[in-house]
């Protein structure tokens, strides 16, 4: 998609979902907020390794659900 020059958004929809409902060893909320900043600040020939790399992170926390997930939907009712 980059290589294309296309938009990064649809991606990181689809990774926050992930980032807030998963936890792995790496702090999964965060770690998607660091990748969004440096995926903005760095040059457009190296800003897709963030994405790859948020890919990876985020594929590693799956089936470990976030502490309160659950808790939270109940009671937000999503």
């Amino acid at each position: 998609m980059g290589e294309l020059g296309q938009s990064a958004q649809p991606i990181l929809a689809t990774m926050i979902k992930y980032a807030i409902s998963e936890d792995g060893a790496l702090h999964a909320e965060k770690y998607y907020r660091t990748v969004v900043e440096e995926f903005n600040s760095t040059r457009p020939a190296f800003r897709w390794r963030q994405l790859l790399s948020l890919a990876r992170v985020t594929a590693s926390e799956y089936g470990l659900k976030a502490p309160g997930y659950e808790q939270a939907c109940k009671l937000l009712k999503v």
